[in-house]
């Protein structure tokens, strides 16, 4: 009796002991190596009836379709992420085809609950992520979650061998596109192209004018301090744009075109305020000079930018439409502000419209009454 009740006790401690050390890349026996069989179970998860019968599944599918797959099952892999463990565990054992990447592994981690189906790229166009993800909650999981891992396992893997066996199966197995789906697409192919046409042609037309800071400057051009490199520009408006649109993922949110015209909405907001903020830098700029032509400068710089910023009010209503009325106000101040002589020092002051006739040539007059421009006369007070 008692030799009999050491030997259970020996091997109840050596079963936690199995079962407590975390399984390694290194510990887990690669069975087709040993005995040919595909499944690896060295902490006794799957039943010998369920192994063989997963046997029979996968030699058959191997023999039909050349796709080689290894089933894990182990207790845990400690602080291991099962990503990462697969993927190495994946290439340590070098599972499928070496010139058509073909293999699929699927590691069961009980004490994390989590069945990971890891693929080769030969195999993503049938196994996409998303077929896997469906394969996992639809056929799997659910019979993990009451203990049942021999028919969680055998329901997978009758889905999978189907989906690599015959193609019709495979293509009624994945989801049908809603609507939602296809206007997403056609929203941003038309987005794409639209936004292609217009980069290009806003490009060559800001050459043309001397927007860049590397023009040369001629005709109508923004200010040499708030102009862009043809690089930044394009980036800001081409590049980063495009990102946005082609590289978001409408799966993960019930209204995509709603989403993305947001994201891409508050973008360009982003942009103008940075816009608006190297404005306002200019106008200090400006304003810290000690002359008298400041106020001239700065009411100059701002008109300029006029036509800009109605264009942002217009686009963008929220906030712009209230911050070109700010610039016009501002404009407004700075044209009117009080200025010394700049050969004297003594201050001036603005003349009416009527007063200011005196000083201006005809063809001066002719320009205010056509309203092509509007001129300021100030007079020195001594």
């Amino acid at each position: 009796m008692y030799l009999l009740r050491m030997l259970l006790f020996t091997l109840s401690f050596m079963s936690f002991v199995a079962w407590g050390a975390p399984a390694t890349l290194e510990s887990i026996p690669n069975q087709r190596l040993i005995n040919g069989s595909h499944i690896a179970n060295p902490d006794g998860i799957i039943s010998s009836v369920a192994s063989s019968e997963m046997d029979r599944i996968l030699i058959d599918l191997e023999k039909n379709t050349g796709v080689q797959v290894a089933v894990v099952a182990v207790q845990s892999i400690g602080e291991n992420d099962v990503f990462t463990f697969s993927q190495q565990l994946f290439k340590r054992w070098g599972i499928g085809h070496k010139d058509r990447n073909d293999g699929l592994l699927i590691l069961l981690v009980n004490d994390q609950h989590v069945v990971r189906l890891h693929t080769g790229y030969g195999l993503e166009g049938t196994l996409t992520d998303l077929i896997c993800q469906r394969i996992e909650h639809e056929y799997m999981i659910p019979a993990f979650k009451e203990g049942r891992y021999d028919d969680g396992l055998l329901d997978g893997l009758n889905v999978i061998s189907k989906l690599l066996s015959d193609p019709a199966y495979a293509q009624s197995f994945k989801p049908e596109k809603n609507e939602a789906d296809v206007a997403w697409q056609i929203f941003r192919n038309i987005v794409a192209i639209l936004g292609v046409i217009v980069i290009l042609i806003a490009f060559a037309i800001k050459n043309l004018v001397g927007h860049f800071s590397a023009t040369s400057a001629k005709g109508r051009h923004a200010p040499s301090e708030l102009r862009w490199t043809r690089i930044q520009w394009l980036t800001a408006f081409g590049v980063i744009p495009a990102m946005i649109v082609v590289g978001y993922d409408n799966a993960s949110v019930s209204s995509p075109i709603l989403m993305c015209s947001a994201m891409l909405y508050g973008y360009f907001i982003l942009i103008t305020v940075w816009q608006a903020w190297r404005q306002q830098q200019a106008v200090n700029t400006l304003f810290a000079k000690n002359s008298s032509k400041k106020y001239t400068a700065i009411n100059k710089l701002i008109s300029s930018r006029q036509n800009f910023w109605i264009w942002m009010a217009v686009l963008f209503p929220l906030p712009f439409l209230f911050y070109y009325f700010y610039l016009s106000s501002r404009k407004t101040y700075y044209r009117n502000h009080p200025r010394n002589c700049p050969k004297c020092k003594a201050p001036m002051h603005k003349l009416s419209e009527q007063e200011e006739e005196v000083f201006q040539s005809q063809s001066q007059q002719m320009e205010e009454t056509l309203h092509s421009v509007d001129y300021d006369v100030w007079q020195c007070c001594v």
